[in-house]
């Protein structure tokens, strides 16, 4: 099942070190790309990561807030 993961390299935008991180083929029929959350192996603190949704679990969402100036 190797050939179902794909390996991202990631750098960490608060300790600006590069990791790798791996995803498993969760839905092949999907399109586009979304975004996931992973820790970094540094600095212990969240990235977030834009990949392929068809390595995103149908279950896994990661929301962002925007803080608008009124």
């Amino acid at each position: 099942m190797a050939g179902q993961e794909k390996t991202f390299k990631v750098t960490c935008v608060h300790c600006q070190k590069p990791f790798h991180v791996r995803f498993p083929l969760a839905r092949p029929e999907v399109e586009g790309s979304g975004e996931v959350a992973v820790t970094c192996l540094y600095c212990a603190k969240n990235v977030k990561v834009a990949i392929p949704r068809k390595y995103i679990e149908a279950d896994a969402l990661v929301r962002g807030l925007k803080s608008m100036a009124v």
